[in-house]
């Protein structure tokens, strides 16, 4: 359980300018080699100012194998999106990824992944993402840097500033 925060540039001079997010979470372990993990989250967008409510819903299962192979299944039933004229309210849109991490030395790991955004149909939008990256747990912090792509769909549904590739890093603290 928990809740997470970030700046968020929507729709400039109209959207949110920040993001909460607040979700709870369960894992198992199905044996020493296998583990589950759901997690429910809700996004929320606190002043946004357009039209359409953009806080959404989302649902996540996650299958781990040795904890360095991952499969996902992320499902949002109240996804609602407008670009260029054309929107879909409240539909579902589904993720699919598979992902793995890898140690190297000491606290250090390298990270990949692949997946597809199945996108409603209404906003012929739906797009393969990939990313690779390192990461360094010291204590109860980890650093991560990460590139970040989409293919061509994306850029065409979304435009290049929003979905084309870049490096990211964040800072988590966990307690």
């Amino acid at each position: 359980m928990g809740a997470w925060g970030s700046h968020a540039d929507l729709s400039a001079g109209q959207g949110a300018e920040s993001e909460i997010d607040l979700y709870i979470g369960r894992n198992w372990k199905l044996n020493p080699e296998w583990e589950l993990r759901t997690t429910l989250t809700h996004y929320s967008y606190p002043e946004d100012k357009r039209f359409f409510d953009y806080a959404y819903d989302e649902v996540v299962a996650s299958l781990g194998f040795r904890s360095r192979v991952f499969a996902t299944v992320a499902l949002s039933p109240n996804f609602t999106a407008h670009w260029h004229g054309v929107g879909v309210d409240n539909e579902t849109a589904v993720s699919y990824e598979m992902a793995a991490v890898q140690p190297l030395i000491g606290p250090v790991a390298a990270s990949a992944g692949v997946g597809y955004y199945d996108l409603p149909a209404g906003l012929n939008a739906s797009y393969w993402f990939w990313n690779a990256g390192l990461a360094c747990a010291v204590g109860h912090t980890q650093l991560t840097v990460s590139y970040i792509d989409t293919d061509q769909n994306a850029a065409a549904a979304f435009g290049y500033a929003a979905t084309g590739s870049r490096w990211a890093g964040s800072v988590a603290w966990r307690f």
